[in-house]
């Protein structure tokens, strides 16, 4: 039925958007962890934005793990 393939592709949509989510996430602990390492060095370029940095990485990755989490209990 029409309505049958309309949830189909919602779900199918829902689960390609879960994937691209948790692939972000996974970046951004890359990035994050590059930072971390980066940073402590004293003279590092970042040094000076480090905490922001840090920060607002460290958040996008909460909030790409609750965007996944949400999805999936939809």
């Amino acid at each position: 039925s029409a309505e049958g393939w309309k949830v189909h592709h919602l779900t199918a949509q829902m689960d390609d958007l879960v994937s691209l989510e948790a692939d972000v996430g996974e970046q951004l602990v890359g990035v994050l962890r590059a930072l971390e390492t980066s940073a402590s060095r004293a003279h590092s370029p970042i040094h000076t934005i480090q905490h922001t940095l840090l920060e607002l990485i460290k958040g996008n990755i909460q909030r790409s793990k609750i965007v996944c989490e949400g999805i999936q209990e939809a």
